[in-house]
């Protein structure tokens, strides 16, 4: 997620190997009360909304923010991968490869402004 401060809004999207589980959106961090709840699996918050989020779920068993400092760069991600990698949790550059990617914001806005 990425929180907007001066709207008090956070810009998301769930994905789980590939897969879209919650669309991007633009919306109050209480938006993904229900996935939260529901969710079986692990989930890991990452961009400068992550605190946001974890701040809000963080009694959830599920739920931890990523332990990599600022992954939304180049940086981050290596050294994310690099700590999945140790851990054995990957072994080719494909299991390091990001499922999801998409537009910045500023990209985002660019185009909403344009249509």
């Amino acid at each position: 997620p990425s929180f907007d401060a001066r709207r008090g809004q956070i810009y998301g999207a769930v994905l789980k190997d590939g897969e879209v589980l919650v669309d991007d959106f633009c919306d109050s961090v209480h938006r993904l009360d229900s996935f939260v709840e529901n969710c079986s699996d692990g989930i890991i918050l990452v961009g400068d909304g992550s605190t946001l989020c974890y701040n809000t779920f963080k009694e959830k068993r599920n739920v931890t923010v990523s332990p990599v400092l600022l992954p939304c760069i180049a940086r981050g991600a290596c050294m994310l991968g690099k700590r999945e990698y140790d851990a054995g949790r990957a072994v080719t550059h494909f299991d390091l490869t990001p499922s999801y990617l998409r537009l910045s914001q500023a990209e985002r806005e660019r185009l909403e402004r344009n249509s």
